[in-house]
């Protein structure tokens, strides 16, 4: 039986499910009364998206080996999947007083009261794994997942970068420290310390995006930090290409003691840069704008929308041009008419 057991979890570790379902199967037919068959088939079932059948077959996992951890665990897991809360959580306390040393438990009791919208329990449950075992990769990963969750970001960036140093290569890890860093510069008032923690939460979000390239999370933060982070140095650049030509303008103006004779003639240049600055601040031209140089981070960019978004931009720089050069007439109008009087 043990060489089906690692059998099973190779073929469930490679995301085999479908060939896990079928040895699962053949295994019950062989030994019915053997516990681990069943747990083994809800966790392919689950994998499989029939998480009503993964229920059924984990709790019979449960009912043929009561005091197995590792069954009620996965009996929380098949639980949580298919939506009952409450009752995973039950399954995996169940798991913990079991064997308080299995420490898988506590990181999906974890995810389970977080789901539930209970932070402070989540937390309580990556502590009382990390007693049993504190050095856990998903434990640390957690734990600092939970303390970003409860708003203590310096606790967080500590335990995850702790974790990084008994764990460097781990993408877990990288995650919540990006996360934590992206969410820092959302709280920050300064446009340079802004722009520096979304470029350092940018980084770690990257690594982890190269040593997990197959993880959607990982890859969805980056874009969307970069994003964010673009959006705001955008305005800054979009504001000043703006207000420092009208600010010279309207000097000029007021110098020459001209503001009735050229409002009329500056309107539509105040038109268009509206219009500048609606366009310098739609998504896909922010995407490609070239932001490197104040410190914006790039976010993944598709070809096609690559094209686009550069299309656009080359729209935007003759459009800014053109409204520089309608900008000079009309100082040239107002100094024009102050010469004539």
């Amino acid at each position: 039986m043990s060489a089906d057991n690692e059998r099973l979890n190779h073929l469930l570790t490679l995301g085999r499910f479908t060939d896990a379902e079928r040895v699962a199967r053949e295994c019950i037919g062989k030994v019915p009364e053997w516990g681990a068959a069943y747990t083994q088939l809800g966790r392919a079932l689950a994998g499989l998206g029939r998480y009503k059948e993964a229920v059924e077959a984990a709790r019979e996992g449960v009912r043929k080996s009561p005091r197995d951890a590792w069954a009620l665990a996965i009996l929380g897991y098949t639980l949580k999947h298919a939506g009952y809360l409450p009752d995973a959580a039950e399954a995996l306390y169940d798991a913990a007083r079991t064997d308080p040393t299995y420490t898988w438990t506590y990181c999906m009791l974890a995810e389970v009261e977080l789901d539930r919208q209970r932070p402070k329990d989540a937390y309580q449950a990556t502590l009382n794994g990390i007693r049993h075992d504190p050095n856990a990769e998903n434990l640390l990963r957690w734990k600092a997942w939970c303390e970003y969750q409860l708003d203590q970001l310096t606790d967080a960036v500590e335990t995850a970068e702790a974790g990084l140093a008994k764990h460097p290569t781990s993408p877990l890890l990288r995650n919540v420290l990006g996360c934590v860093r992206w969410h820092q510069a959302e709280r920050t008032l300064r446009p340079w310390r802004k722009v520096w923690l979304h470029r350092t939460a940018h980084e770690y979000l990257l690594e982890a995006v190269r040593l997990n390239p197959s993880e959607d999370v990982y890859r969805n933060n980056l874009t969307r930090n970069a994003k964010v982070c673009r959006k705001y140095v955008a305005s800054w650049v979009v504001g000043l290409g703006l207000a420092v030509p009208l600010l010279a303008l309207a000097a000029v103006v007021g110098g020459v003691g001209s503001v009735r004779l050229v409002a009329g003639a500056a309107s539509p240049v105040v038109l268009s840069a509206v219009l500048v600055a609606v366009l310098g601040l739609r998504d896909d031209v922010v995407r490609v704008a070239p932001l490197g140089w104040c410190g914006a981070p790039s976010p993944p960019v598709g070809e096609d929308e690559r094209r686009s978004g550069v299309r656009k931009m080359k729209w935007l720089a003759a459009g800014y041009v053109a409204w520089l050069v309608g900008l000079v007439a009309v100082g040239l109008v107002a100094v024009g008419a102050f010469a004539a009087k």
